[in-house]
């Protein structure tokens, strides 16, 4: 998932009290104040957003079904499928997993992908 990302597409919006996980330099900083949809319009090519239902990036899009669960315990490992898209005709199914690491931060493992992502858990409003 290490990729140069240029364009947005939007996911459907989570809950207005969801929470939304953010990589990157920034973190939880690169979306601290926003609310709604705004979340999503701050990613750029260093940051990608994760919410329950999936990952918006610049040009990369992943959806997961079910959405993740909200809430869990410490070390708990939840595993989806779903699928990620590029621009153009690129759909890749994958199978995904998120735990919760106790110290704020989730970390995402995807078949698409060797190495896990570690991504801050930030408050939505």
């Amino acid at each position: 998932m290490s990729r140069t990302f240029a364009l947005l597409v939007m996911l459907a919006a989570a809950p207005a009290t969801a929470q939304v996980m953010v990589n990157g330099p920034l973190g939880c900083g690169l979306v601290a104040g926003l609310a709604g949809d705004a979340v999503y319009q701050a990613i750029d090519e260093e940051h990608m957003v994760f919410d329950f239902y999936g990952i918006e990036a610049i040009e990369y899009h992943c959806a997961f079904e079910p959405a993740f669960d909200i809430y869990w315990e410490v070390g708990e490992i939840q595993t989806r499928i779903g699928y990620c898209m590029e621009p153009g005709p690129y759909i890749t199914p994958g199978v995904f997993t998120l735990m919760d690491r106790g110290d704020g931060r989730m970390q995402f493992d995807s078949s698409l992908s060797e190495d896990p992502i570690l991504l801050d858990i930030c408050a939505r409003r």
